[in-house]
Protein backbone atom coordinates (compact mmCIF):
# COMPACT_ATOMS: atom_id res chain seq x y z
CA UNK A 1 0.00 0.00 0.00
CA UNK A 2 2.96 2.25 1.18
CA UNK A 3 4.47 1.95 -2.54
CA UNK A 4 1.43 2.66 -3.89
CA UNK A 5 1.28 6.11 -2.24
CA UNK A 6 4.53 6.74 -2.79
CA UNK A 7 4.18 6.20 -6.78
CA UNK A 8 0.84 7.87 -6.75
CA UNK A 9 2.73 10.71 -4.60
CA UNK A 10 5.91 11.23 -7.34
CA UNK A 11 3.69 11.10 -10.16
CA UNK A 12 1.84 14.19 -8.56
CA UNK A 13 4.63 16.13 -7.73
CA UNK A 14 6.06 15.00 -11.49
CA UNK A 15 3.15 16.78 -12.76
CA UNK A 16 3.01 19.69 -10.39
CA UNK A 17 6.32 20.35 -11.32
CA UNK A 18 6.09 20.29 -14.85
CA UNK A 19 2.96 22.88 -14.73
CA UNK A 20 4.65 25.15 -13.03
CA UNK A 21 7.41 26.27 -15.89
CA UNK A 22 7.39 29.43 -17.18
CA UNK A 23 4.60 29.94 -19.82
CA UNK A 24 6.95 30.52 -22.38
CA UNK A 25 8.68 27.16 -22.57
CA UNK A 26 5.09 25.10 -22.04
CA UNK A 27 5.60 24.18 -25.89
CA UNK A 28 8.87 22.85 -25.56
CA UNK A 29 7.40 19.59 -23.90
CA UNK A 30 5.16 18.33 -26.85
CA UNK A 31 5.78 15.29 -28.68
CA UNK A 32 8.43 16.64 -31.05
CA UNK A 33 10.71 18.96 -29.38
CA UNK A 34 11.39 22.74 -30.67
CA UNK A 35 14.81 22.41 -32.15
CA UNK A 36 13.13 19.41 -34.34
CA UNK A 37 10.34 21.68 -35.50
CA UNK A 38 12.32 24.64 -35.89
CA UNK A 39 15.59 23.35 -37.45
CA UNK A 40 14.80 24.06 -40.80
CA UNK A 41 14.07 27.71 -40.32
CA UNK A 42 17.24 27.53 -38.60
CA UNK A 43 19.31 25.79 -41.27
CA UNK A 44 17.63 28.67 -43.85
CA UNK A 45 18.31 31.31 -41.47
CA UNK A 46 22.25 30.19 -41.44
CA UNK A 47 22.15 29.69 -45.35
CA UNK A 48 21.01 32.98 -45.71
CA UNK A 49 23.43 34.67 -42.97
CA UNK A 50 25.88 33.07 -45.19
CA UNK A 51 24.85 34.26 -48.61
CA UNK A 52 24.29 37.89 -46.91
CA UNK A 53 28.24 38.03 -45.68
CA UNK A 54 29.60 37.22 -48.88
CA UNK A 55 27.76 39.57 -50.66
CA UNK A 56 28.55 41.91 -47.92
CA UNK A 57 31.97 40.93 -47.68
CA UNK A 58 32.52 41.99 -51.44
CA UNK A 59 31.63 45.29 -50.98
CA UNK A 60 33.55 45.60 -47.50
CA UNK A 61 36.80 44.61 -49.47
CA UNK A 62 36.11 46.39 -51.99
CA UNK A 63 35.83 49.73 -50.13
CA UNK A 64 38.60 49.35 -48.24
CA UNK A 65 40.96 48.46 -51.43
CA UNK A 66 40.13 51.82 -52.62
CA UNK A 67 40.77 53.70 -49.44
CA UNK A 68 43.77 51.85 -49.14
CA UNK A 69 45.03 51.90 -53.02
CA UNK A 70 47.72 54.71 -52.16
CA UNK A 71 50.15 51.75 -50.12
CA UNK A 72 51.86 48.46 -51.97
CA UNK A 73 49.68 45.91 -52.73
CA UNK A 74 50.66 43.66 -50.36
CA UNK A 75 50.54 46.11 -47.63
CA UNK A 76 47.49 46.74 -49.09
CA UNK A 77 46.07 43.28 -49.06
CA UNK A 78 47.64 42.43 -45.32
CA UNK A 79 45.34 46.05 -44.13
CA UNK A 80 42.39 45.21 -45.97
CA UNK A 81 42.55 41.13 -44.37
CA UNK A 82 43.47 43.01 -40.99
CA UNK A 83 40.26 45.01 -40.74
CA UNK A 84 38.06 42.70 -42.02
CA UNK A 85 39.05 39.89 -39.37
CA UNK A 86 38.83 42.46 -36.54
CA UNK A 87 35.41 43.69 -37.95
CA UNK A 88 33.72 40.54 -37.97
CA UNK A 89 35.74 38.68 -35.23
CA UNK A 90 34.10 41.42 -33.12
CA UNK A 91 30.72 41.59 -33.87
CA UNK A 92 31.04 37.54 -33.30
CA UNK A 93 32.27 37.56 -29.69
CA UNK A 94 29.92 40.24 -28.84
CA UNK A 95 27.13 38.66 -29.71
CA UNK A 96 28.07 35.40 -27.99
CA UNK A 97 28.80 37.89 -25.36
CA UNK A 98 25.56 39.12 -25.34
CA UNK A 99 23.86 35.72 -25.54
CA UNK A 100 25.27 34.54 -22.79
CA UNK A 101 26.23 37.47 -20.27
CA UNK A 102 23.89 40.57 -21.20
CA UNK A 103 26.42 43.13 -20.91
CA UNK A 104 26.53 46.31 -22.09
CA UNK A 105 29.55 46.31 -23.41
CA UNK A 106 28.99 43.66 -25.70
CA UNK A 107 26.30 45.53 -26.83
CA UNK A 108 27.86 48.43 -27.51
CA UNK A 109 30.27 46.39 -29.22
CA UNK A 110 28.10 44.85 -31.21
CA UNK A 111 26.45 47.79 -32.26
CA UNK A 112 29.64 50.23 -33.21
CA UNK A 113 31.14 46.87 -35.60
CA UNK A 114 27.57 46.41 -37.19
CA UNK A 115 27.14 50.08 -37.75
CA UNK A 116 30.98 50.15 -39.14
CA UNK A 117 30.08 47.01 -41.35
CA UNK A 118 26.78 48.59 -42.66
CA UNK A 119 28.76 51.85 -43.39
CA UNK A 120 31.42 50.09 -45.37
CA UNK A 121 29.50 48.08 -47.14
CA UNK A 122 27.12 50.35 -48.36
CA UNK A 123 29.67 53.00 -49.50
CA UNK A 124 31.44 50.31 -51.40
CA UNK A 125 27.86 49.28 -52.88
CA UNK A 126 27.43 52.85 -54.24
CA UNK A 127 31.05 53.10 -55.60
CA UNK A 128 30.52 49.48 -57.61
CA UNK A 129 28.58 51.09 -60.39
CA UNK A 130 31.69 52.97 -61.60
CA UNK A 131 33.90 49.66 -62.22
CA UNK A 132 30.47 48.82 -63.62
CA UNK A 133 29.44 50.95 -66.19
CA UNK A 134 32.25 52.21 -69.04
CA UNK A 135 32.78 55.87 -68.70
CA UNK A 136 32.20 57.31 -72.15
CA UNK A 137 35.06 58.08 -74.32
CA UNK A 138 34.41 62.12 -76.57
CA UNK A 139 34.91 60.69 -80.20
CA UNK A 140 37.66 62.12 -82.35
CA UNK A 141 36.09 64.19 -85.62
CA UNK A 142 37.83 63.49 -88.79
CA UNK A 143 39.23 66.57 -89.64
CA UNK A 144 40.66 67.75 -92.71
CA UNK A 145 44.49 68.02 -92.83
CA UNK A 146 44.98 72.23 -93.20
CA UNK A 147 48.80 71.34 -93.97
CA UNK A 148 47.93 68.67 -96.11
CA UNK A 149 45.56 70.93 -98.46
CA UNK A 150 47.97 73.95 -98.18
CA UNK A 151 50.47 71.34 -99.56
CA UNK A 152 48.39 70.24 -102.24
CA UNK A 153 47.50 73.88 -103.12
CA UNK A 154 50.94 74.62 -103.42
CA UNK A 155 51.46 72.23 -105.51
CA UNK A 156 48.79 72.78 -108.28
CA UNK A 157 50.41 76.43 -108.26
CA UNK A 158 54.09 75.25 -108.46
CA UNK A 159 52.56 73.48 -111.48
CA UNK A 160 51.54 76.74 -113.22
CA UNK A 161 54.15 78.73 -112.33
CA UNK A 162 56.04 76.28 -114.38
CA UNK A 163 54.19 76.21 -116.90
CA UNK A 164 54.32 80.06 -116.91
CA UNK A 165 58.11 79.74 -117.17
CA UNK A 166 57.85 77.29 -119.75
CA UNK A 167 55.65 79.89 -121.39
CA UNK A 168 58.14 83.23 -120.88
CA UNK A 169 61.12 80.82 -122.13
CA UNK A 170 59.57 79.67 -125.52
CA UNK A 171 58.25 83.51 -126.34
CA UNK A 172 61.44 85.34 -125.27
CA UNK A 173 63.71 87.79 -127.41
CA UNK A 174 66.89 89.87 -126.19
CA UNK A 175 66.67 93.20 -125.52
CA UNK A 176 68.99 95.78 -126.98
CA UNK A 177 71.01 96.36 -123.47
CA UNK A 178 70.93 93.08 -122.80
CA UNK A 179 68.76 90.34 -121.60
CA UNK A 180 66.01 88.41 -122.51
CA UNK A 181 62.04 90.29 -122.90
CA UNK A 182 58.83 88.76 -124.06
CA UNK A 183 57.87 89.10 -127.68
CA UNK A 184 55.35 92.28 -127.26
CA UNK A 185 52.91 90.54 -130.11
CA UNK A 186 49.38 89.88 -129.06
CA UNK A 187 49.37 86.75 -130.12
CA UNK A 188 51.86 85.88 -126.56
CA UNK A 189 50.58 88.79 -124.88
CA UNK A 190 47.38 87.27 -124.55
CA UNK A 191 47.93 83.68 -123.34
CA UNK A 192 50.55 84.50 -120.88
CA UNK A 193 47.94 87.22 -119.53
CA UNK A 194 45.12 84.09 -119.04
CA UNK A 195 48.47 81.76 -117.64
CA UNK A 196 49.00 84.72 -114.73
CA UNK A 197 45.14 85.24 -114.10
CA UNK A 198 44.70 81.03 -113.33
CA UNK A 199 47.52 81.55 -111.34
CA UNK A 200 46.00 84.39 -109.19
CA UNK A 201 42.67 82.62 -109.10
CA UNK A 202 44.40 79.17 -107.75
CA UNK A 203 45.95 81.15 -104.90
CA UNK A 204 42.47 82.53 -104.41
CA UNK A 205 41.09 79.50 -104.07
CA UNK A 206 44.17 77.87 -101.70
CA UNK A 207 43.16 80.97 -99.39
CA UNK A 208 39.49 79.96 -99.52
CA UNK A 209 39.70 76.47 -99.08
CA UNK A 210 42.14 76.62 -96.13
CA UNK A 211 39.33 79.04 -94.09
CA UNK A 212 36.45 76.78 -95.24
CA UNK A 213 38.50 73.40 -94.15
CA UNK A 214 39.18 75.87 -90.77
CA UNK A 215 35.01 76.50 -90.36
CA UNK A 216 34.49 72.67 -90.88
CA UNK A 217 36.93 71.48 -88.64
CA UNK A 218 35.63 73.92 -85.66
CA UNK A 219 32.11 72.91 -86.49
CA UNK A 220 33.27 69.04 -86.45
CA UNK A 221 34.77 69.69 -82.74
CA UNK A 222 31.85 71.91 -81.34
CA UNK A 223 29.31 68.85 -82.22
CA UNK A 224 31.85 66.39 -80.67
CA UNK A 225 32.12 68.13 -77.38
CA UNK A 226 28.87 68.81 -77.45
CA UNK A 227 27.70 64.72 -77.69
CA UNK A 228 30.75 63.84 -75.31
CA UNK A 229 28.95 66.24 -72.66
CA UNK A 230 25.71 65.25 -73.45
CA UNK A 231 27.13 61.32 -72.92
CA UNK A 232 28.78 62.28 -69.58
CA UNK A 233 25.47 64.21 -68.67
CA UNK A 234 23.80 60.79 -69.23
CA UNK A 235 26.57 58.50 -67.15
CA UNK A 236 26.66 60.99 -64.32
CA UNK A 237 22.60 60.21 -63.99
CA UNK A 238 23.07 56.32 -64.42
CA UNK A 239 25.88 56.60 -62.04
CA UNK A 240 23.66 58.11 -59.33
CA UNK A 241 20.54 55.94 -59.88
CA UNK A 242 22.59 52.50 -59.86
CA UNK A 243 24.25 53.54 -56.81
CA UNK A 244 21.00 54.50 -54.91
CA UNK A 245 19.52 51.13 -56.50
CA UNK A 246 23.22 49.40 -54.93
CA UNK A 247 23.28 51.11 -51.98
CA UNK A 248 19.53 50.32 -51.08
CA UNK A 249 20.88 46.71 -51.75
CA UNK A 250 23.33 46.86 -49.56
CA UNK A 251 21.34 47.96 -46.69
CA UNK A 252 18.97 45.12 -47.55
CA UNK A 253 21.78 42.52 -47.27
CA UNK A 254 22.91 43.68 -43.73
CA UNK A 255 18.97 43.88 -42.42
CA UNK A 256 18.65 40.55 -43.78
CA UNK A 257 22.00 39.07 -42.12
CA UNK A 258 20.52 40.81 -38.90
CA UNK A 259 17.09 38.86 -39.46
CA UNK A 260 18.73 35.61 -39.71
CA UNK A 261 21.19 36.37 -36.97
CA UNK A 262 18.44 36.85 -34.79
CA UNK A 263 16.28 33.83 -36.01
CA UNK A 264 19.47 31.48 -34.93
CA UNK A 265 20.04 33.75 -31.98
CA UNK A 266 15.77 32.71 -30.76
CA UNK A 267 16.78 29.11 -32.02
CA UNK A 268 19.66 28.41 -30.25
CA UNK A 269 18.64 30.42 -27.10
CA UNK A 270 15.55 27.91 -26.80
CA UNK A 271 17.28 24.96 -27.86
CA UNK A 272 19.77 25.32 -25.07
CA UNK A 273 16.68 25.90 -22.48
CA UNK A 274 14.96 22.56 -24.01
CA UNK A 275 18.08 20.87 -23.08
CA UNK A 276 17.80 22.23 -19.61
CA UNK A 277 14.52 21.26 -19.07
CA UNK A 278 13.94 18.05 -20.71
CA UNK A 279 15.44 15.63 -18.38
CA UNK A 280 12.61 16.44 -16.19
CA UNK A 281 10.21 15.82 -19.15
CA UNK A 282 11.56 12.77 -20.08
CA UNK A 283 11.41 11.66 -16.71
CA UNK A 284 7.81 12.51 -16.00
CA UNK A 285 7.27 10.51 -19.44
CA UNK A 286 8.94 7.28 -18.10
CA UNK A 287 6.89 7.26 -14.84
CA UNK A 288 3.57 7.86 -16.68
CA UNK A 289 3.97 5.32 -19.09
CA UNK A 290 5.44 2.55 -16.44
CA UNK A 291 3.46 3.64 -12.88
CA UNK A 292 0.10 5.12 -14.31
CA UNK A 293 -0.79 1.79 -15.15
CA UNK A 294 -1.81 0.95 -11.44
CA UNK A 295 -5.00 1.79 -10.57
CA UNK A 296 -5.42 2.43 -6.95
CA UNK A 297 -9.26 2.69 -6.91
CA UNK A 298 -8.94 -1.15 -7.60
CA UNK A 299 -7.88 -2.07 -4.86
CA UNK A 300 -10.97 -0.47 -2.35
CA UNK A 301 -12.91 2.33 -1.05
CA UNK A 302 -9.83 2.54 1.82
CA UNK A 303 -6.81 3.27 -0.89
CA UNK A 304 -9.00 5.50 -2.73
CA UNK A 305 -9.54 7.46 0.38
CA UNK A 306 -5.85 7.72 1.22
CA UNK A 307 -4.97 8.52 -1.81
CA UNK A 308 -7.12 11.59 -1.83
CA UNK A 309 -5.78 12.52 1.25
CA UNK A 310 -2.56 12.31 0.37
CA UNK A 311 -3.11 14.61 -2.77
CA UNK A 312 -4.77 17.13 -0.81
CA UNK A 313 -1.92 17.04 1.62
CA UNK A 314 0.71 17.24 -1.58
CA UNK A 315 -1.26 20.06 -2.96
CA UNK A 316 -0.92 22.22 0.41
CA UNK A 317 2.52 21.37 0.44
CA UNK A 318 2.71 22.61 -3.03
CA UNK A 319 1.51 25.49 -3.10
CA UNK A 320 4.60 27.77 -2.76
CA UNK A 321 6.19 25.42 -5.40
CA UNK A 322 3.40 26.74 -8.21
CA UNK A 323 5.97 29.86 -8.78
CA UNK A 324 8.61 27.65 -8.97
CA UNK A 325 10.87 28.24 -12.34
CA UNK A 326 13.93 28.35 -13.25
CA UNK A 327 15.97 31.04 -15.15
CA UNK A 328 17.59 30.70 -18.88
CA UNK A 329 20.93 30.06 -16.92
CA UNK A 330 19.32 27.30 -15.05
CA UNK A 331 18.79 28.78 -11.01
CA UNK A 332 16.21 27.77 -9.37
CA UNK A 333 13.66 30.80 -8.33
CA UNK A 334 10.68 31.05 -6.49
CA UNK A 335 8.48 33.48 -6.04
CA UNK A 336 7.70 35.14 -2.84
CA UNK A 337 4.68 34.25 -0.61
CA UNK A 338 5.06 37.65 0.79
CA UNK A 339 5.87 40.27 -1.87
CA UNK A 340 5.48 38.20 -4.55
CA UNK A 341 9.02 39.12 -6.20
CA UNK A 342 11.16 36.10 -7.86
CA UNK A 343 14.20 34.73 -5.74
CA UNK A 344 16.95 32.49 -5.64
CA UNK A 345 15.73 29.28 -3.21
CA UNK A 346 18.02 26.64 -1.82
CA UNK A 347 15.91 24.84 0.26
CA UNK A 348 12.63 23.39 -1.01
CA UNK A 349 10.20 24.83 2.20
CA UNK A 350 11.46 28.43 1.85
CA UNK A 351 8.96 30.56 1.33
CA UNK A 352 9.84 34.25 1.74
CA UNK A 353 12.72 36.11 -0.15
CA UNK A 354 14.16 37.62 3.31
CA UNK A 355 13.33 38.21 6.88
CA UNK A 356 11.11 41.01 6.58
CA UNK A 357 8.98 39.32 4.42
CA UNK A 358 8.89 36.28 7.19
CA UNK A 359 7.78 38.64 9.62
CA UNK A 360 5.13 40.80 7.66
CA UNK A 361 3.52 37.62 7.07
CA UNK A 362 3.60 36.40 10.47
CA UNK A 363 1.80 39.23 11.72
CA UNK A 364 -0.49 39.28 8.99
CA UNK A 365 -1.87 35.67 9.78
CA UNK A 366 -1.84 36.31 13.50
CA UNK A 367 -4.06 39.31 12.87
CA UNK A 368 -6.04 37.03 10.23
CA UNK A 369 -6.10 34.12 13.33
Amino acid sequence: MNNIFDLKTKLYKEETIISSIDSKTDHLFTAKPFRLRAYPIYILALILSIACQIASGFTEVYMLFNWLSNFNLFVCIGLVAVIALVIEGAKRWSAKELAINKGLFALSILVVMQGASIFISYKGATALPKEIIAKPVKDLPVLVDLVQLAKERDLVIANKEAEIQAFWMANRKPKEAGGWRLSSSKLIRVPYNALMDSKKTLEAEKIKSLDLARISNNNLEQTATQKHIAAIATYNAKIETDSNIYGCVSLAIELAFLLAFGVMYYYLKHSNLEKQANPIAKRTQQDGTSERTINPNALGNNVTHNVTEQKQTLVAQTERKAATFKDYNGVRKRNCNCCGKSYEYTRDDSKYCEPKCRSKAFRLNQKSN
